[in-house]
Order: structure tokens, then sequence, then C-alpha cells
């Protein structure tokens, strides 16, 4: 090195000088000196400059060159106040000992030319061989030549006069012994470095030149010791460093160049600051002891310690190869450094340039020590050339997780983690986690590793993990729900809570953009289910998992052999298998097979089906496979047979269950389903009962029953007109269907051989082909009615019906009102809640033949006015036999409750009787006209009517009627006679069905 050479050449010509001035230095100094000097100029190309010399007898001899100043090529590299060689005069004039006895340089003022000192453009300086070669000659050539040297104050700078060193104190010694041998130089020196970005510091050292004894290869060795280093502003990445440093240095320089040795330093109130960090960080005080061997090729540091407090916080090595060239290269390996994830966190929270993504992570992580046992980077990438890429592809790292515990978001529902432990190791741009165990909640899990992949990051990170736990459903349920409501909000929807625990094994891939993290995209985890509760809104009780397991994937949920139990069975279970895929509304079903084991279906039914459209009791058995298909999306196709025994079935629209005395069938044919009932009961009467769906698809119901004996009432949809309803719970679908009995009964209307059909969809329903034998007649009926109004229309005919047995029916007593035979035919309409009579409606025509009226108070009243004592001797007195008829015929047209009617007419062998009018049924109030009609062999009882007189018959020219008004209630009328007309005059009205059969009871 030039800086070496440069002191080389000024002891020789410090020593040539004393020497020469020695001998001559009484007679002529001036002018040997200036020989000297040009001698030295044209051997070095030293140009030494100065003002004058003196020479001082002492008890030595000093010979003092003044203000010497250094040139090369004409340019100052050096300038002293003096240069003082002391000689001893046993040298100068006896020949003996060494020349010089001591050299001392004044304040030498000396700068470093530009690449002089050797030094690389990043600051590693190196000792090259011409270098160290030439050193050598310089001490050799020193070392029988002078005994002492000294440098006082001296100061070096740079080409632009900047101080690089001041202060600067050397001396230098070498003791000579008489015995042979190369003895060293010993050399002490201080000085106060300017280096920038440090404030100027104390340097001080003790140095041994020349090979000792035992180490012939060595040229020097020796300590340096620094103190008071300030530095300030030293870049550490996107941060500025500050500290006070203090050491000691061991050196050793071998013949090769090779420098070697230990280093020991303090750093103390270290701190990091700048744009990059939001607060400034003090991490601390710290001790570094280091190893070293510095190579021409290499710089090598074997062995490197950081301690904290006395404690040993990270130890390593490290090496750079052609360190003094642009192709340096660096390697690294370091470990034993543990951090609290809190002072982690800290720290992250800290740094400006941490994604916001990573920081929220790091400020949820809130215990836990990561200890780095290895951190290594060997890649032979020049430093110029390194990148993020290049520390992600070749550093190697190796950490231990301990106790790892961190907050999730509050909108992940997930208890915090606890107990996190793992080992990481990182290499070639792929992170691993093995042994990893941790808990979240009461749930708990081992087994766990993971790989990710860095090679592509922050663009890209990729995935892998493995697991196994032991879950605490009912702490993971408000998680799993969350999530579960994104993929199937159906099912998310009708599950309440979940309880108990079920082990897991789960291994899962996937990625992140740019930090963005989502869910895996692949995925399987195994639950084993035998020990799970689950419950569901559809009924109070909860499912219990009795064994099976859960499959759980992209692909949806595959169950193996999964038996469920409802809490408290009392018998039956289901074993599920199969899986499903998890869509909006209803999910996708591959081989799902559902296996029932004398299952007790009052536990299980309602959790598929509103109790109040359909309940059951007894035990099901069978197996139901079901199917998604193109064009099922909204149900899956459904294949299978259960058999119900010893139970009963309650449909919403009966009033009562069905008895099953036999098997009750259930058959899925993958398009609808078909229930039979044979040999069922109702109500104590044995019934053949069947409903099928042909199309789940698009369902329709189709009930089809025939019973021994039926009452009518026990279908809750049919009920006596002006009777309060019940709501009949029908299926939310259309409906038809067929209904036959060899007996039935509607209120106390008996009938037999009933049959007839029946649609209701929506708000509309039809009774259409209605036949039955009603007391000996036949009738045959068609209703429709809206349920969105309760309006009901009815069209049908009555035939041959004995008028008897209705009257008796509708006024039970010893004397029936009506007798004949009773034919009908109408179209009414009514609204069917409590105002039916109020609003009944329409048309209606009664013939009665061949009977007799009893006991019909309007009648009997209007009778009553008429002398009868002809007729009781006759033995015909209608008030106590009745009135006789051939015919009864009226037609009545009705609104509103009002029913009017023209042509009322009793046909009698002894009267005949027309009425014209209206009765309101819903007022239960009558207003008419009635004509009685004499037959002419009778006609002499007109003339036995007080009220019209005993010329009537003289005064009429004919026939004559008596005219009446009936108004008022019906079961109270008032009648009143009216003026005789002539039968001329009066037409005759057709006289409607008497009110006691329109209106039962009406009059006693």
């Amino acid at each position: 090195m030039r800086r070496l050479r440069f002191v080389g050449y000024a002891l020789l010509l410090a020593v040539a000088v004393g020497v020469t001035a020695g001998v001559v230095a009484v007679r002529n100094q001036a002018t040997i000196a200036k020989i000297v000097l040009g001698r030295i100029r044209d051997h070095t190309g030293f140009d030494i400059q100065i003002s004058g010399t003196r020479v001082a007898f002492n008890r030595r001899l000093e010979v003092v060159l003044e203000h010497p100043r250094v040139l090369r090529a004409g340019v100052e590299v050096a300038r002293l106040k003096e240069i003082r060689a002391v000689l001893g005069y046993r040298a100068v004039f006896r020949n003996a000992g060494l020349p010089v006895y001591e050299l001392g340089f004044e304040q030498p003022l000396a700068r470093v030319p530009a690449g002089g000192a050797n030094f690389a453009a990043d600051g590693f300086a190196h000792l090259d061989a011409p270098a160290i070669k030439a050193l050598s000659e310089t001490l050799d050539a020193l070392s029988d030549t002078v005994q002492h040297i000294k440098v006082n104050e001296a100061t070096l700078t740079d080409e632009h006069n900047v101080p690089i060193v001041e202060h600067l104190n050397l001396e230098a010694s070498r003791w000579h012994y008489r015995h042979p041998g190369n003895w060293p130089w010993q050399v002490k020196f201080t000085a106060m470095p300017a280096w920038v970005p440090a404030d100027p510091f104390h340097l001080a050292g003790r140095v041994t030149l020349g090979p000792p004894l035992d180490h012939p290869q060595l040229i020097a060795n020796g300590e340096i010791w620094f103190w008071d280093l300030r530095v300030t502003g030293v870049d550490v990445g996107a941060a500025k460093a500050a500290a006070k440093v203090d050491g000691n240095l061991h050196v050793a320089l071998d013949d090769t160049g090779v420098l070697s040795g230990k280093s020991n330093t303090n750093v103390r109130g270290l701190s990091l600051s700048g744009g990059s960090l939001s607060k400034p960080l003090t991490p601390g005080d710290y001790q570094i002891s280091a190893g070293y061997h510095a190579a021409p090729d290499e710089i090598d540091l074997p062995s490197v310690t950081l301690r904290q407090e006395g404690v040993i916080v990270l130890s390593g090595n490290a090496r750079i190869v052609h360190p003094y060239t642009d192709d340096r290269a660096a390697t690294f390996s370091a470990g034993g450094t543990r951090l609290t994830l809190a002072r982690v966190s800290s720290l992250m929270r800290s740094v400006r340039a941490i994604p916001p993504s990573l920081l929220q992570f790091a400020t949820r992580l809130d215990q836990g020590e990561i200890a780095l046992t290895q951190i290594a980077l060997d890649t032979a990438v020049p430093l110029r050339d390194w990148s993020v890429a290049t520390l992600r592809n070749n550093l190697r790292a190796a950490a231990i997780l301990t106790n790892v515990g961190y907050q999730f978001p509050p909108d992940s529902k997930l208890m915090p983690l606890r107990d996190f432990n793992g080992q990481l190791a990182y290499a070639a741009g792929l992170l691993t986690l093995t042994q990893g165990s941790l808990a979240i909640g009461k749930s708990r899990f081992d087994g766990l590793s993971a790989d990710v992949n860095l090679s592509r990051a922050p663009a890209l990170i990729s995935y892998k993990t493995k697991l196994r736990g032991d879950l605490d459903l009912g702490e993971l349920y408000p998680a799993a729900n969350a999530v579960a409501r994104t993929a199937s909000p159906t099912i998310a929807d009708n599950v309440t809570h979940v309880a108990g625990r079920a082990p897991v094994v789960l291994s899962g891939s996937g990625d992140s953009k740019d930090l963005r993290w989502r869910a895996p995209r692949d995925y399987l985890a195994t639950f084993d289910l035998s020990r799970a509760v689950l419950g569901t809104r559809s009924v109070p009780e909860d499912i219990v998992f009795a064994q099976g397991s859960a499959v759980l994937s992209p692909a949806g949920i595959s169950l193996d052999h999964v038996r469920l139990l409802p809490a408290g069975a009392k018998g039956g279970d289901i074993v599920l298998n199969g899986t499903l895929a998890p869509r909006p509304g209803m999910p996708l079903l591959h081989n799902f097979t559902a296996q029932l084991h004398q299952l007790v279906i009052e536990q299980w039914l309602p959790r598929f089906v509103d109790p109040a459209d359909l309940a059951a009791d007894g035990t099901v058995s069978g197996a139901l496979t079901a199917n998604s298909a193109p064009g099922h999306e909204d149900f899956p196709v459904i294949t299978g047979k259960l058999t119900l025994t010893a139970g009963q079935i309650q449909f919403g629209f009966v009033r009562s269950p069905m008895i099953v005395s036999r098997a009750a069938t259930l058959i899925l044919d993958g398009k609808g389903l078909t229930l039979d009932l044979p040999g069922a009961k109702l109500e104590g009467s044995a019934l053949d009962f069947r409903l099928a769906v042909a199309d789940l698809a698009h369902p329709a119901v189709r009930l089809d029953a025939t019973a021994a004996k039926l009452d009518f009432e026990v279908l809750r949809f049919i009920r006596l007109p002006w009777s309060p309803r019940t709501p009949p719970h029908f299926f939310p679908v259309p409906v038809s269907g067929h209904i036959e009995g060899r007996e039935a009964n509607f209120g106390e209307l008996p009938l037999s051989n009933v049959a007839t059909d029946f649609t209701k969809a929506g708000n509309d329903w039809h009774v259409s082909n209605f036949t039955a034998t009603v007391l000996k007649g036949d009738v045959h009926l068609d209703i429709a009615g809206r349920s969105r109004d309760d309006w009901i229309r009815i069209i049908g005919t009555i035939a041959g019906m004995d008028a008897r047995l209705l009257s008796t029916l509708a006024a039970p007593g010893p004397r029936p009102i009506l007798i004949g035979t009773l034919a009908a035919n109408g179209d009414i309409w009514a609204h069917t809640d409590v105002d039916f009579f109020d609003s009944l409606g329409g048309t209606l025509s009664v013939r009665v033949t061949d009977g007799l009226v009893n006991r019909f108070k309007l009648l009997t009243r209007i009778l009553g006015l008429i002398d009868l004592k002809s007729w009781l001797t006759a033995q015909v007195d209608p008030l106590v036999t009745g009135v006789p008829f051939k015919a009864l015929t009226a037609d009545f047209l009705g609104a509103g409750g009002d029913f009017k009617t023209k042509n009322l007419l009793l046909d009698g062998p002894v009267v005949d009787i027309t009425a014209h009018g209206d009765v309101q049924f819903g007022r239960e109030r009558v207003n008419m006209e009635v004509g009685v009609f004499p037959f002419n062999t009778a006609n002499w009882i007109v003339h036995q009517i007080p009220i019209v007189g005993g010329n009537l018959a003289g005064g009429t020219k004919g026939l004559v009627a008596a005219y009446f008004a009936v108004y008022g209630p019906l079961k109270d009328p008032t009648v009143l006679p009216k003026p005789v007309t002539s039968v001329a005059e009066f037409v005759k009205k057709m006289l409607g069905l008497p009110i006691n059969i329109i209106v039962p009871n009406t009059i006693k």
C-alpha cells in the first residue's frame, strides 16, 4: 500500500540524513544535506525541501531538518515542522552500535493522494503482496539503522485537505540483544480518526512489527483500542442508525497479507430513526465479539457473538469473497436470537413500509416468543446485484415458535388462538412449519405442518397445510355458520346450534395475491362425528351423531355411515351416506342414502314437514336414495321405500288421525311419491287411503280414499255452510282426489253410496261428480268455492227423496210436518262464514208429490179462520188430519238472503193453496200473500167462513177464493184476511216448500 511505502521512504530519508549529519555536521551540514536529499530524490522520486538544518550536541548528537516539505511529481504530499535524528557518539566516531538512536517527526501533515490508500470504491482497504513486501524491506532496512522512531501530532488528509486522522502520536522501538536474532519493532500509537458519519474518536494501539521467534510468518501483531466513537446517520436499510461505540481489536498480519485476530465492541444507546419509521426505535445496548481473517481474496468472520446484558442474543459467522473488487460476494450464518412476538409486533408497527394486511396481522399477536436458531445466506451473486429476490432465493433460516397468542378479528367470531408452538424453516423461497400445535378456545390441534411458497412473493404466495385436531363444535359453530351461510344459506339458517367434540384431520392449499389472503382453493377435512350434537329450527329436540365421519372438500360434504339419533331417542336411527355439494338453495346430492332402522317417526318427521300439515307416530324402516339431476335444481331425484308399522298418520286437513292397521308404505320412484294406507281406520271405520305426487318437481297432490263409513266433517275443509270454519292446513300445492264411502253422514244427514271428485288449486276448490243416496233419494251436486273470500256455489238435483224422513230429521216429533216424495234442482251461492243466510242467493225449484202437510203453523192459522164443522162431520178436518196434496211446487229466486216466489202452489183434493212473496232467511222473516181455493165439490165451505158472510157464493157467479196477508217472524207470523176475489181474477201461483223445510223448526 502506498501509504506504507511513503512512511518507509520517510524513515529511510530520516536515517540517511541523520547519519550524514553525524559525520559532517560540524563542518558543512547544509551542503551535505543538499547532496543527500538529491540522492533521495533520484532514488525514490520524493523531493524533500527544507528551510535549514541545525545540529545540537547534548548527551547524544541531534541533527534537525527544519520545516521539510515532501513533494512527488511536483505535488506536495507531506509537510513537517521538523525531522529530528538523534545519533550516538559511539556510532559516529567508532562505528559501533546503530547509526541512529532515535528519529522524531514533529507535526507531520501528510496528504493521501486519490487512490493512494488502496481503498476500494465502497471503503474496503486491503494489503496486496507488493505492499507487504515493501513494508518488510523497509522494516529490515530500518532494523540496522535506527532504534527508536517517534511521530508527534501527525495529521493525514485526503486530496481535498480534509483530515482523515488527527493527533497521531506514534512511538516505535526495536531492542538489540547480544545473542543473534531478528528482533521485532514495538509500536505504540494514539490518534483521533475523523471518519464520517462518526464524530472524531479516540484510537490507540500497541503493535509488534516483525516476526516473533515462534511465528516467523508474522510481520505484525498487537492490539488496538477505540472509544468515544459516536455514530450518527448510518444507513441501515431505509433507516438511520445512531450509537456510541467502543472496543478493542487484536490484530496479526502475516507475510502473505492475511490480517487476523479478534475484536470486542460495545454498542451503547443504539437507536434507529428516519422517514421509514413512524417513531424512533431504541433496541438498547449490545456487546459484539468476533474473530476475523482478512486475506487478499476474502474476509472471513468465523465467529460473531452478539450479547445484550450479558446474554447471547445472536451468534454466527460471515465471509466476503473478492472483497476488494466489484465482484465481491458475501455469505453469513447466524442464530440464537430470541424475541417476544409482542416486541416483533411493536417493531413492525414502527415501520411505515409494512403492508397494511401484514401490519394488521402483527397487531393481533399478543403473546409468545420466536427463537431464531439459524439464519444463513450462501450465494455467489455479487453484492452489487443483490435484490429482494437474492434474499428470497438464497436465504436459509430456522426458528422455533413458543406459546404464540393471536386475537382473531371480531367478525371472524373465533376464540383467541393460544399456545401455538412449532418449528419454522426457510430455504430457497419455501417456508416450512413442522411439529405445530395450538389451541383455539377449547379446541386443540397438533401435527400441524405447512409449506408456504414465497418464490413469487409478494405478487403470489401459495401454501399447503396439514393438521390434526379435536374441535369444540359449540365454540367454533358461530364462525363456521358465517362461512356456511355464504355457501348454503338455506342449511345455515336452519341450524340453530352445534355442540360436542369432533376429531378432525385437515389438509388444504391455496394462495394469496398481493398479500390479500383468500380461502383455500383445495382442502380436505375428515371429521369424526361420533360425539357431535346438532340443533335445528325444525324441531325442539337435538340430533345426536352416534358414529360416522364427514369429509369436507370443495366438491362438497361426503358422509360415511353417519348414524343419527334424536336426543333422548325412544328407538331407531338413521344412517347417512353420500355427498352434498353446497349451492344456493337446495344442495347438490350424489348417491345420498338414508337408511332408517325402526325409527320413531314422531321424533324425526317434524324435521322435514310442518307438524300442522302432517304428523305421524310409529316406527319406520326402509331406505331412500337422493341424487341431483339436470332439471331438478329445486329438489333432488329420490328413490326408495319406507314402511310405517304400528302407528298413525295425522294430516292437517283431517280431524282425526288415520290408524295404521297394516303396514303403510311410502314409495318414491325418482319422480314422484305414493303413500298407501290399506286397511287403515279413521274414527273407528275401515279406510283405504292413498296419497300420491306424480312429479315432485311440479308438486300436485292426488288423494284417493274409500271408507266403510265416513263423516264428511272429518275432512276439515268440509263443513255445514253456516258453521264457523276451521283452518284445514292443506298442503300449499294443488290437490285433487276421489272419495267413496259405503255409508256417510253430513251432520245429521245420512248418506250412502257416496262418490265424489274434488280439486283445490290456490284459492279455488271444486267438488264435482258428487253422487249419493240420501233418504232414499238420489243426489247429484257440483260445488265450487273460493278460499280467499269464502264464497260457495252449489248446483245440483235431488230425485225421489222421502220428505217424511227429511222433515223428521229437521223437526223431530210424532207427526212429520211433510210427507211425500221430494225432487229439487237449484243453483245457489252464499258466503260460507257465519253470515251464510244473509248472503244466500240463486235459484231453487222444489216439487213434492202425493203428500200431506202436518203441523204447519202458518197454514194452521189460515185454516183456523174458517168454520170447519162441515169438515168435521165429513171427517175431513185438515187441522187434525193435515192438508193432503197431489203436488206441492214452487220456484224461488233470491239474493242477499231474501228469496222470492211467484208460483207457490199446493194442489190438493180438498183445497188448493197459492202464495207469492218472499222469505228473508238471514232475518228469519216472511212477507207473503196466500190464497185458499175450495174445490166445486166443497164450494159450500165458503159459506162457513165467518168473515166472508153467507151471500158470498151467490154474488160471485163462480168459484171464489179467500186471501190472507202473512208477515213477521217465521216462527210466529201474523195472518190477516184480505177481501175475496173471483178466481178468474186470481192466477194461481206455484207454492214453494213449506217454511219448515227451508228453515227447520220455524213453526211448531
